[in-house]
């Protein structure tokens, strides 16, 4: 039967000329994303949505829930500074100097590291892949594969510690599973017909070209050389569409980020009187996010740029 659909889809679109939708959503957690789709997005579509996959996976692997999925070891504990992704000789040193603090974190942690296992230190690849940009290949693997960066920032936008390269190891199993399970979707979803919406925050070029590029190699089957051959591989088979959720497409007023900031306390209270959930966004997170946002633009394909306004702040709400 999914097999028929398909074929119906494929059917469909070549006989109209009509075009898949790859609709990115633009904008901080708990603005009403989710609800927008509901209202909006009522024809057959996926929606690739990391944070499902997280709540999913922390419980099936016995984590807990999403915000146990982000726990890490205090950044008070690094010796600063970090050495930059390039210099593999003085990661791989760095490294192992933290071995002596993560036992001493340890043994002064044994409730943490029972539910979570004991803290290690990243290995060099990983430390190099979780600094590299999205968009850029960090290594390559012994099959030849391209491994792209994480994307992560070594510093928060007030110049606080954001990466800290020791690890949880039942967390980052967990972790990969979702890393496996997002990709596995995605990649699923550029090979159908159907219209597709990244239910992500997308605040930045890199991010949205990040899924760009994944997209592009599910499609090909293979590597894709550079973003701008990824987006040509995009367009063909897509018409991109971008939907920003702010009042206008310059961003959010310090008036409406800090509603958006209330908005977030108010979904994880929400939330938490849920059994056995739990969702907090940290204040930091959302002065990166905003401090990450360019609007989208033209020059990355799309056909459609919108500002939908900030569903989520509403009066029922006390907004």
């Amino acid at each position: 039967m999914k097999l028929i659909l398909e074929n119906w889809h494929k059917f469909i679109n070549e006989a109209t000329g009509a075009k898949p939708r790859l609709i990115f959503l633009v904008g901080p957690p708990a603005v009403g994303k989710s609800e927008w789709i509901k209202k909006n997005m009522t024809g057959d579509s996926v929606v690739l949505s990391r944070d499902d996959i997280v709540e999913k996976v922390a419980k099936e692997s016995g984590v807990g829930t999403y915000d146990d999925m982000y726990k890490q070891p205090p950044a008070e504990i690094l010796p600063t500074p970090l050495p930059e992704p390039k210099d593999q000789q003085a990661i791989k040193q760095y490294l192992a100097s933290l071995q002596a603090i993560a036992d001493k974190f340890n043994n002064e942690n044994p409730e943490e590291t029972k539910q979570f296992g004991l803290v290690k230190p990243f290995t060099v690849e990983n430390y190099i892949k979780a600094l590299t940009p999205r968009t850029e290949v960090a290594l390559v693997d012994d099959k030849g594969k391209q491994q792209m960066g994480w994307g992560v920032k070594m510093l928060t936008p007030r110049g606080e510690q954001n990466f800290i390269p020791l690890y949880y190891p039942k967390i980052q199993t967990a972790n990969e599973a979702i890393r496996k399970q997002f990709e596995e979707a995605r990649a699923a979803s550029a090979r159908d017909t159907k219209d597709i919406i990244i239910d992500m925050v997308n605040m930045s070029p890199d991010e949205r070209a990040g899924h760009r590029l994944e997209i592009a190699k599910a499609i090909s089957e293979g590597p894709v050389e550079g973003i701008e051959k990824a987006q040509q591989i995009v367009d063909d088979k897509f018409d991109q569409q971008a939907y920003v959720f702010a009042n206008n497409l310059e961003g959010w007023s310090a008036q409406e980020k800090e509603k958006i900031k209330q908005s977030a306390e108010l979904r994880a209270k929400e939330i938490a009187a849920e059994p056995g959930r739990s969702k907090t966004i940290p204040v930091s997170a959302y002065d990166r996010f905003f401090g990450e946002y360019a609007a989208p633009s033209q020059a990355e394909g799309y056909s459609t740029i919108k500002a939908v306004g900030i569903p989520a702040l509403t009066p029922e709400r006390g907004f």
